[in-house]
């Protein structure tokens, strides 16, 4: 029990932390990429969005992976703190709609993470045999 809190605790702020450590590269090489001050708002979220699709898919993984069991609903869980952070930051700053995408977004990957987990985990079960 103690075991699934820690890992969902792990994921998320894998998550979070990889999602955010990866996108500012990302937007940057955009900004320089174009010769624009500011990236155009449908690339940022495009950007973001596929940055954050894949750290919640391995963080969903990981965390499923760290677990041991209910993988599906452990990788959902890890995108908890995103979701949070997400939420606060629409609450405290009306701009940033552009997070809402990723709060939807980043359960849904969590869980497809959590799902190959299972499925890995099933297979080599199988093979051992």
């Amino acid at each position: 029990m103690h075991r699934t809190y820690l890992a969902v605790i792990i994921g998320s702020i894998w998550s979070v932390g990889a999602g955010l450590v990866v996108a500012y590269p990302v937007v940057a090489i955009l900004t320089l990429s174009f010769g624009n001050a500011y990236p155009d708002p449908g690339q940022l979220l495009a950007a973001t969005s596929i940055v954050f699709s894949a750290t919640s898919f391995c963080a969903g993984f990981a965390t499923a992976w760290g677990a041991g069991s209910n993988e599906v609903r452990n990788g959902v869980l890890s995108a908890a703190l995103c979701m949070i952070g997400g939420f606060l930051s629409l609450m405290l700053a009306p701009v940033a709609y552009i997070l809402i995408p990723l709060c939807v977004v980043s359960p849904i990957f969590g869980g497809i993470g959590g799902y190959c987990r299972m499925v890995l985990k099933n297979r080599q079960g199988r093979s051992t045999h």
